[in-house]
């Protein structure tokens, strides 16, 4: 038998074509992921085509985190970051569940599976995983006896 452990990945982008100093502002992330305590923080690069210019140029960066605490101050302190946009953040504890998607996350999908993922996200604001969801969503903490 084997056991499985619980796992919370960020996905965040910034568009490179907006910042003037690309390898600082990775390493600022990452810096912060790892005083966080992250497991691994994975970088590639997005890019699609447009007519005459590049029409997306973003640096995707996968954070993993082991403690939802540690994942959901990593969220408060992008979110506070200039240009850093959270694309996704899920799950993973043997099966994969999504607990936030970004508007263009969600325009990249099939219309069905983005409604479906976009529904499921709003109504998990009581889930065990409140201290993600509250980064995103106006919730007040459970009362502390």
């Amino acid at each position: 038998m084997f056991s499985t452990r619980m796992e919370y990945t960020i996905e965040i982008s910034f568009d490179t074509r907006k910042h003037h100093n690309i390898t600082t502002l990775k390493g600022f992330i990452e810096e912060q992921a790892y005083t966080l305590g992250c497991q691994s923080c994975i970088h590639t690069y997005e890019m699609e085509p447009g007519s005459k210019i590049i029409g997306r140029n973003h640096c995707v960066l996968t954070v993993i985190f082991n403690k939802i605490e540690e994942a959901a101050h990593f969220i408060k302190k992008m979110r506070q970051t200039s240009g850093v946009h959270i694309e996704c953040v899920y799950k993973d504890d043997g099966k994969c569940e999504i607990l936030h998607a970004s508007p263009h996350y969600l325009s990249q999908l099939h219309k069905r599976n983005a409604l479906d993922i976009r529904n499921k996200c709003r109504n998990n604001k009581s889930s065990t995983d409140s201290p993600i969801i509250r980064q995103f969503y106006k919730i007040s903490p459970p009362n502390q006896s």
